[in-house]
């Protein structure tokens, strides 16, 4: 109880291992796929689920909380006006995209993450006077898009090209929300 299961010390090690022999060899990237799962006895749903949650959580409660920093910024209605049609665009596709793809215990948290991605592209709209609003709303979209690249890697398809494009621009967009904060004036 509280400590590490024998299933976690078993994988902790094997991931140990795995890492020391693919540095000694110079391999600087890997895809796993549902490790263990399938020939190696693991149940995906009971033993892995839970941490591909936690972390679908955690990614929520910051695009949550950047839409409520986003609201501080004060509202513009234009924003919301001209974004609406994009953010919708954008739900439906990665709806019909996604969903029939992912499996059934991921389903509606994935379609809730769906949706406050959603949400908080249209906060990031409502600061379209602030004189941060270009750096906010790109920021804003390319943190969105970039979850495209790791929806793509967990439920369509495995694939070094994901990480490529949707690290490179999960990075640049979150300094672009940082740079932003040089834009809003302090209190």
């Amino acid at each position: 109880p509280g400590g590490p299961t024998s299933l976690h010390t078993a994988v902790e090690a094997g991931l140990e291992t795995f890492a020391r022999t693919y540095a000694e060899q110079g391999i600087s990237s890997v895809a796993f796929p549902q490790l263990g799962c399938g020939n190696g006895g693991l149940d995906w749903e009971a033993d892995w689920v839970p941490y591909v949650f936690a972390g679908l959580v955690a990614f929520l409660c910051g695009h949550l909380l950047y839409g409520v920093a986003f609201l501080q910024l004060g509202a513009s209605p234009i924003g919301p006006a001209v974004s609406a049609l994009p953010c919708l665009l954008l739900l439906v596709l990665t709806y019909r995209w996604i969903l029939p793809r992912v499996d059934p215990p991921m389903k509606r948290p994935v379609a809730c993450y769906m949706w406050v991605i959603t949400g908080m592209l249209l906060c990031a709209s409502l600061t379209l006077r602030h004189p941060a609003s270009t750096l906010i709303i790109a920021g804003a979209w390319g943190f969105a898009l970039s979850d495209l690249a790791v929806a793509r890697q967990q439920f369509i398809k495995a694939s070094p090209r994901n990480g490529l494009w949707g690290t490179p621009l999960y990075f640049f967009s979150q300094m672009l929300l940082a740079a932003s904060l040089a834009m809003v004036p302090p209190g």
